[in-house]
């Protein structure tokens, strides 16, 4: 994906928590937050990993942007 920034996934527990902290009494108010990852990857590689995780994947000699499911099951 062309003219993608990269990107830095947060992970989801470490936002509820940080959330949750945010919520105490005497924690800091009226604050701004950039909640960032330690890792840097490009928005592709995150798409790639999410097409993967969903066990879609793209049939030999198709267009990379055509993905189907290999299985339905649960």
């Amino acid at each position: 994906m062309p003219d993608t920034a990269a990107i830095q996934p947060v992970y989801l527990d470490d936002v509820v928590e940080t959330v949750l902290f945010l919520l105490q009494p005497g924690a800091p108010s009226r604050i701004a937050l950039d909640l960032a990852g330690p890792r840097q990857i490009a928005f592709s590689e995150a798409v790639a990993l999410f097409r993967a995780w969903l066990r879609w994947v793209c049939p030999e000699g198709q267009d990379p942007k055509s993905f189907v499911i290999t299985d339905t099951a649960p």
